[in-house]
């Protein structure tokens, strides 16, 4: 039997994109059936699979629609979450994901980046990962740009305010950032191998697109869990942003 699929899948796009994939899905909205895939807009992003377990680079989904309060916005929100849930352990599997997604940096009406200050003085650029999160800031403009585009609006000792007022809000040095940087391709699709194998049971989900058109889970529906926040992440250049921001 066909598994049961809604939506049109825009992150396959092509003869080339069809085989085996891993879904990272919304941890909120698990599939209604074991024979039934989740819709689109419950999918953060997809990598492509070697079918031995290895992956290849993030492809965030841009139809992404977050199911409840307590879902992750987007992709970074989702392993901001992660950092301050897990603290350390985390902190390489953000840094990888950083580096294949965009952002949106608040700007002022110069075409300077708006600049604010943390409570320790240092100077932070505002960035939002996802629209909810700019609705929160008033700027301006916006300017989206990819992780070096970030480093280049950055001052050198710089922080950066991701999501301020969010349930992950948090402030990042700019060693953080640049060390993310340096991760080679080899790195990041390591990382990506093992976040993928710590979520096995979770909300990461391995799937297939048939040369039919047919698209099929290859396991079942996937347990519904939740990302709990802690008062700190514990990371080395990242800190959690007070209620003012």
């Amino acid at each position: 039997m066909r598994p049961r699929g809604r939506g049109h899948w825009s992150l396959v796009r092509s003869d080339a994109d069809k085989g085996r994939w891993f879904l990272w899905l919304d941890p909120w909205r698990a599939p209604e059936a074991a024979d039934s895939i989740p819709p689109p807009e419950s999918v953060l992003g997809v990598w492509p699979s070697d079918g031995a377990g290895g992956v290849g680079r993030l492809r965030v989904n841009p139809d992404y629609v977050p199911s409840a309060d307590e879902s992750p916005t987007d992709a970074v929100d989702a392993m901001l979450r992660s950092l301050m849930r897990r603290g350390s352990d985390a902190a390489a599997y953000l840094q990888a994901v950083l580096c294949d997604v965009s952002f949106e940096v608040a700007m002022n009406g110069d075409g300077r980046a708006l600049v604010v200050r943390s409570r320790d003085g240092s100077a932070c650029l505002v960035v939002a990962t996802a629209e909810s999160h700019r609705r929160r800031v008033s700027a301006p403009a916006w300017c989206r740009v990819d992780l070096p585009g970030i480093l280049d609006l950055l001052s050198d000792g710089g922080e950066v305010a991701f999501n301020p007022g969010g349930p992950a809000s948090v402030c990042v040095a700019d060693a953080f950032l640049r060390a993310s940087c340096t991760l080679t391709q080899q790195d990041i699709l390591a990382l990506y191998a093992e976040f993928r194998e710590q979520n096995a049971d979770g909300c990461i989900l391995p799937w297939r697109f048939g040369d039919d058109g047919s698209v099929g889970s290859v396991v079942g529906a996937v347990s519904r869990t939740a990302w709990p926040v802690v008062s700190r992440s514990g990371v080395s250049g990242v800190s959690m942003l007070n209620s003012s921001w």
